[in-house]
């Protein structure tokens, strides 16, 4: 979800509307957060449930953000993924380390 949701800022400010980039890194971090949440609930292995997670907040930022702040009418043109994967590596490296200084991981 990381990379999705620096994506779609990316795509955001492409487009001008920075009223939506806040809104969806908002709601992002919060859906991480619950997520982070969710799987330290259970014990175990929770790859597999990590992964439906994601997969379902990925699918609601396109689904939902996309149509209402880009617009369901506009084309999608593929871009170079290097740089959101950057940032995505980095906001993921960022909540590891707060779960690591937390002792929760």
């Amino acid at each position: 979800m990381e990379l999705a949701k620096v994506e779609l800022a990316i795509n955001l400010k492409t487009v001008n509307n920075k009223k939506g980039i806040g809104i969806v890194l908002l709601y992002s971090a919060v859906y991480t957060g619950f997520v982070i949440y969710i799987l330290n609930l259970i014990p175990g292995n929770q790859s597999v449930l990590s992964v439906i997670l994601n997969t379902v907040g990925s699918i609601f930022l396109y689904d939902y953000f996309w149509r209402k702040y880009i617009g369901k009418e506009v084309q999608y043109r593929t871009k170079p993924f290097w740089i959101p994967l950057i940032i995505g590596i980095i906001v993921t490296a960022f909540f590891a380390w707060i779960l690591i200084m937390a002792n929760i991981w």
